[in-house]
């Protein structure tokens, strides 16, 4: 079924990893896809066993939904534009929503102060609205 979508018009790249014996422990794939109105999409997939122990972004989705408002909606898709254009650094869009949610952040040079004073150390079980 992904080779499938791989293969649709809109699709500009396609790219697969095995990281069954990396840290991640899992299957990768990801397509680069252009809408009909020129805007690029970047879809990132993995395909983890059920005992897999690291977070996992499904576990993020109800409660992302449940503390966003139309303002920090807004601020995050802004901020990750700019990263996708390259205005400001790339980093994990987790971080984007940390800052925004939990930071108050708004603009690109808040983000980059914040995520220096607020690092990461690999990957993270963060949820919006639970204390770090």
């Amino acid at each position: 079924m992904l080779c499938e979508r791989a293969l649709a018009d809109n699709v500009r790249k396609a790219r697969f990893g095995n990281y069954l014996n990396e840290p991640d422990e899992g299957l990768y794939w990801r397509l680069d896809y252009r809408a009909d109105d020129g805007t690029d999409w970047k879809v990132d997939m993995w395909l983890l066993r059920r005992s897999h122990p690291r977070p996992c972004a499904a576990h993020l989705v109800e409660p992302l939904r449940a503390v966003l408002t139309p303002e920090t909606r807004r601020a995050i898709l802004e901020l990750k534009s700019l990263i996708q254009t390259g205005s400001i650094p790339r980093c994990p869009s987790i971080d984007v929503y940390r800052a925004v949610l939990d930071g108050g952040i708004r603009s690109s040079s808040n983000l980059l102060e914040w995520l220096e004073s607020h690092p990461r150390d690999g990957l993270t079980f963060w949820k919006p609205g639970e204390a770090p």
